[in-house]
């Protein structure tokens, strides 16, 4: 009988270890997957701020060419007047 009470001790403690290796496994991941997550967050705002600052520009320079085609077109209309 106490043969059999030290095996299962000895099982209960294994079950234990095991338990407690995964637990930790889990939460290295769990730190690993937040830290990722964190990563995306950042690159995504990042991406976004660059799509905002691109349209920007893109805005500005098409309100220049509308200047510029605006000017040519007047320059045009007064080459054919003379």
């Amino acid at each position: 009988m106490a043969r059999a009470k030290a095996e299962a001790e000895t099982a209960r403690l294994k079950a234990e270890q095991e338990t407690e290796k995964i637990r930790a496994e889990l939460e290295a991941a769990l730190v690993k997957a937040k830290e990722e997550a964190g990563a995306l967050v950042k690159a995504r705002s990042e991406a976004e701020a660059v799509r905002l600052k691109a349209e920007q520009e893109g805005k500005s320079q098409g309100g220049t060419r509308s200047c510029a085609g605006q000017s040519k077109m007047e320059m045009d209309a007064k080459m054919r007047r003379s």
